[in-house]
């Protein structure tokens, strides 16, 4: 059976303020989570592998 992850984590400016409301996307799939209030995302039911992500909110320079 093959083991199943997650990745999770927060978004925060460069003052360290958590951003909601910036879409992550997985490189490659049409996986995609907004960050809630405090900034954070989550992505379940992965399978074992390297990723990259994409972050864009309007307003901020889109970062991988």
């Amino acid at each position: 059976m093959a083991q199943e992850g997650s990745i999770t984590g927060t978004v925060q400016d460069k003052n360290f303020k958590n951003l909601e409301g910036v879409q992550v996307t997985i490189e490659g799939s049409e996986k995609v989570c907004i960050t809630d209030s405090t900034g954070l995302f989550y992505f379940s039911n992965l399978e074992p592998a390297t990723y990259s992500l994409n972050f864009y909110l309007k307003g901020y320079v889109s970062q991988k």
